[in-house]
């Protein structure tokens, strides 16, 4: 689903009657408003299968971004709670958060199931990796696990995510890798199994997975960087810089801005305990300005 213009929808739609939260209609084919009745998470489940059945014969790739569990909170025998022009309630109207919640992910999960049964249907299985993750941690309604922080923040718990790959044949069963690994690393992945060969002036930001995923080989180390608001963070081996966005009264007081603090995720997974490692810290750093301000550098779209 795309949309002409960002100015003109907000995305998370109703469930039901597919209006955003602004009260736009906010359900696309390519760039044309395609009101459709029905359920979303069940629509895109149709579609998805829709299009391996069309494209049976020859490779494809497809990316389904379900909506859930995102807002607003509706199962799937919810009413619409949206009209156009009305936006309504923005998290829904359920007060039992947590159990439309699950009813949410059920359908998502009958929905992924219903994607891999297609495969199975036509003997595609053994040729096709399957790759099922999530964009971000849990907002404060949910829970991580006991890892630190939500959706929109640096700590762990706002961007570890679970992620499953499968590919029957190639990807050993059962296995497991704690590799460090991000969502931008998927399309080099994907290239590598589809013995695709870019041209050498494409420069990637991620790397291949496929080495880990078949266990035939490794990742090398690398940093990894990450911005959200104002907070900023870098990650090298086990070491991880956190820097936090600033609370809002004290942006204009640098004497207020909070300080840098390290951690060791392989002892402290939890981020509970800054390490004091002057050395370490002021490395950390200056790779994280130099992203910073590599980035600045990088012509903006108008």
């Amino acid at each position: 689903m795309a949309s002409t213009s960002s100015a003109d929808v907000s995305g998370n739609v109703d469930f039901v009657s597919h209006i955003d939260q602004a009260g736009y209609e906010d359900w696309w084919h390519q760039d044309q408003l395609v009101p459709e009745a029905g359920y979303t998470t069940h629509l895109i489940t149709r579609h998805g299968v829709r299009f391996i059945e069309q494209n049976k014969q020859r490779p494809f790739c497809l990316y389904l971004p379900h909506e859930a569990p995102h807002y607003p909170y509706q199962g799937p025998h919810d009413p619409a709670i949206r009209v156009p022009g009305k936006p309504g309630a923005i998290q829904g109207e359920r007060k039992d958060i947590a159990n439309a919640y699950r009813e949410m992910v059920v359908e998502m999960d009958k929905g992924v199931g219903e994607i891999v049964a297609t495969l199975a249907k036509h003997n595609l299985s053994s040729n096709t990796m399957v790759v099922f993750c999530s964009d971000n941690g849990a907002n404060a309604r949910g829970s991580n696990g006991g890892l630190r922080g939500f959706k929109g923040q640096v700590w762990e718990g706002g961007h570890r995510v679970p992620a499953v790959a499968s590919w029957p044949g190639t990807i050993p069963a059962g296995t497991s890798t704690a590799v460090a690994a991000m969502s931008m690393d998927w399309f080099p992945t994907m290239v590598e199994a589809a013995k695709i060969v870019l041209p050498p002036s494409v420069e990637l930001d991620g790397v291949s997975l496929l080495p880990v995923l078949t266990q035939t080989g490794a990742v090398a180390d690398r940093t990894l960087f990450w911005q959200v608001g104002r907070g900023t963070a870098v990650r090298r081996g086990d070491w991880k810089l956190v820097i936090e966005a600033p609370p809002s009264k004290s942006k204009r007081n640098p004497a207020r801005q909070p300080a840098p603090k390290l951690y060791n995720l392989r002892d402290d997974l939890q981020e509970e305990t800054p390490v004091q490692d002057p050395a370490v810290t002021a490395e950390l750093q200056v790779a994280l300005e130099e992203w910073l301000e590599s980035w600045s550098q990088v012509p903006q779209r108008s």
